[in-house]
C-alpha cells in the first residue's frame, strides 16, 4: 500500500466535494480520473496531496498518517501555498524575481 485513504470528506461551505471516500492505491498502480468540467477532479488531486486540507478522515502513506510524514516546515509549506491564489506563468516570474533578494 502506497496511499490509504478512510472516509475522507472535502467541503467548501455546504459544497461537498468529496463524502466518506475510501481507497487503498496500491504501488505502481495507474489511475485514471475523469469527468466533465467543474466536478472535482483537481480537487480531489489536491486533497490527496494535502494542498487542501481534508474535511474528514484520515489520509496513510506508507502507513503514516500525514503528521507522522511531513516534518513541520512541509506543513508550513503546505498550509503557505494554501493561501497563495492561483497565478499564470508570467506573474509567478515576476513574484520570483521580486523575492530573490
Amino acid at each position: 500500500k502506497t496511499l490509504e485513504l478512510e472516509y475522507v470528506s472535502k467541503a467548501f461551505g455546504d459544497t461537498v466535494i468529496l463524502d466518506d471516500y475510501s481507497y487503498i492505491f496500491l504501488r505502481n498502480q495507474k489511475v485514471g480520473i475523469v469527468g466533465p468540467n467543474g466536478c472535482g477532479k483537481s480537487t480531489f488531486g489536491r486533497t490527496l496531496l494535502q494542498l487542501y486540507p481534508q474535511t474528514a478522515g484520515r489520509s496513510i502513506y506508507y502507513g503514516r498518517t500525514i503528521e507522522e510524514v511531513a516534518p513541520k516546515y512541509v506543513e508550513d509549506i503546505f498550509k503557505n501555498l494554501r493561501k497563495t491564489p492561483p497565478q499564470t506563468g508570467k506573474q509567478m516570474s515576476i513574484y520570483s524575481e521580486r523575492n530573490r533578494r
